[in-house]
């Protein structure tokens, strides 16, 4: 049956990836002092709390107590947890890259295939990798970070980037090949559907369309669009039509 709208605040458009604890907890108290209260069901988490992407359990410090204490202060004030994981990328520096190289998509010579190249000092990781979703500890993984974040109280999550796990598998060297790539995806789908179980709100963000029927709750097909007529801006917007 038709559910009624849901709204949430996501952290991203207020503060990017540099929202800390402390701001908010100024946000939820000042939101209390509102009248009448503002509906929102959710209060979202977005990139920004992880030390390096793919390694979504290790806060960096602006996040004394990790999520597991951020969850808690948004549930006391009545809303329901939600975080940001892109559950595809591995940056270069992370610890799930240093240990375990082989879970990476590589291209056909053997070599971990870059999505993200970013060599001018203004990110944590110069480069950026897909998870493989064809290798099964990669799976193992993906799917503790998610029992892990649900276990903390998160009952809202935001998946970005989905389809960095839906390469064609005749350009890169994946780690089983008797998987199709749509295969290897909706089992990485299963798997997160699984962890958050069927009372969290899935909504998955640059999603390839019809591999994440059954598994969401809601969906934005499209990439990232800004204002600029340049890559990011209308080049995405005409893209994605």
């Amino acid at each position: 049956p038709p559910i009624a709208p849901r709204y949430h605040w996501c952290s991203w458009y207020e503060r990017g990836p540099y929202l800390t604890l402390a701001e908010l907890k100024a946000t939820v108290e000042g939101l209390d002092t509102l009248s009448p209260r503002v509906p929102l069901q959710a209060m979202q988490i977005d990139d920004g709390y992880e030390t390096s992407a793919g390694d979504w359990l290790i806060p960096n410090e602006k996040w004394p107590g990790g999520m597991s204490a951020a969850f808690k202060l948004i549930a006391q004030h009545g809303y329901v947890p939600g975080i940001w994981v892109a559950p595809f990328m591995v940056g270069r520096r992370s610890v799930v890259f240093r240990d375990h190289p082989d879970w990476v998509i590589h291209d056909l010579e053997g070599r971990p295939r870059p999505e993200w190249r970013r060599y001018d000092g203004t990110a944590n990781d110069e480069e950026v990798y897909a998870l493989d979703a064809s290798h099964p500890e990669a799976r193992d993984y993906i799917g503790g970070v998610f029992r892990t974040m649900r276990q903390w109280g998160a009952r809202f999550f935001k998946t970005d980037f989905l389809d960095w796990g839906f390469r064609d598998t005749a350009c890169v060297r994946r780690h089983n090949l008797d998987e199709t790539s749509v295969q290897s995806f909706r089992k990485m789908m299963e798997i997160i559907r699984t962890a958050i179980g069927d009372d969290s709100i899935w909504l998955a963000c640059i999603a390839p369309y019809a591999p994440m029927i059954s598994y969401a709750d809601s969906m934005r097909i499209a990439n990232d669009v800004g204002s600029a007529w340049s890559e990011g801006g209308a080049g995405n917007m005409l893209a994605e039509s």
